[in-house]
C-alpha cells in the first residue's frame, strides 16, 4: 500500500497549508516531505505569518459588551491586566471576598503618622553615602556635594526623631 497509512482508532484532521487542502496531518507531511510535527506548525500559522487569535469570551465593563479582555483593554488604553480586573469587580467573585469597612472609629488613624521609619532610612542613606565604594571613587569637587547632601539627611534625621521624641513625651507614651 503506497501512500499514508491510517490509523482506525485516529481522527482525520483536515487542514489547509499554504493555501493548499490536505485531508489529513499525515497527508500533508508525506506530501510535503516535512514531519507531522512541522506540518502541525505550518497549519497553525496564517498565510501571512501571523498566529489567528482565537478571541476570548466577551466581557462586560460598564454596561459596554467587548469581544475579549484584551479588545476592552485596548478600546479603554488601560493594561490587560487592569481591564480583567475591571472585569472581575463586578462580578460574583467579586462580591465574595471581603468587601473593606467604611473608614470609622474602628480603624482611627494617628494624626501624624509614625516617623520613625523615616528617621531609619534618612539615618540609612547618610551612612551609604558615608560608606559608599562608588562614591569614593568619585572627583573631590563631588565629595564636597556629597558631604554637604549627608549633613543634611542627617539633620532632618535628627530632627524627626527629636520630634517624634517630642510628641510621644506630649502623649504619654514615652518615645
Amino acid at each position: 500500500m503506497g501512500g499514508v497509512e491510517v490509523d482506525p482508532m485516529r481522527k482525520l484532521r483536515p487542514c489547509t497549508i499554504r493555501g493548499v487542502a490536505y485531508p489529513s496531518h499525515a497527508a500533508a507531511a508525506a506530501a510535503l516531505g516535512v514531519t507531522r510535527q512541522r506540518v502541525h506548525q505550518l497549519a497553525a500559522q496564517t498565510p501571512n505569518g501571523r498566529k489567528i487569535r482565537t478571541g476570548g469570551k466577551p466581557v462586560t465593563i460598564g454596561d459596554v459588551t467587548y469581544l475579549s479582555t484584551a479588545e476592552a483593554a485596548g478600546a479603554l488604553g488601560v493594561s490587560y491586566w487592569v481591564a480583567r480586573y475591571l472585569v472581575r469587580s463586578g462580578t460574583a467573585a467579586a462580591a465574595r471576598r471581603g468587601k473593606r469597612p467604611p473608614p470609622g472609629d474602628a480603624s482611627a488613624r494617628p494624626e501624624r503618622p509614625p516617623t520613625r521609619n523615616a528617621v531609619k532610612l534618612l539615618r540609612r542613606l547618610a551612612g551609604m553615602l558615608e560608606s559608599s565604594v562608588w562614591i569614593r571613587r568619585l572627583s573631590p569637587a563631588h565629595h564636597c556635594e556629597i558631604a554637604k547632601a549627608r549633613h543634611i539627611l542627617q539633620q532632618q534625621a535628627d530632627l524627626l526623631a527629636e520630634l517624634e521624641r517630642s510628641s510621644g513625651d506630649e502623649t504619654g507614651t514615652g518615645g
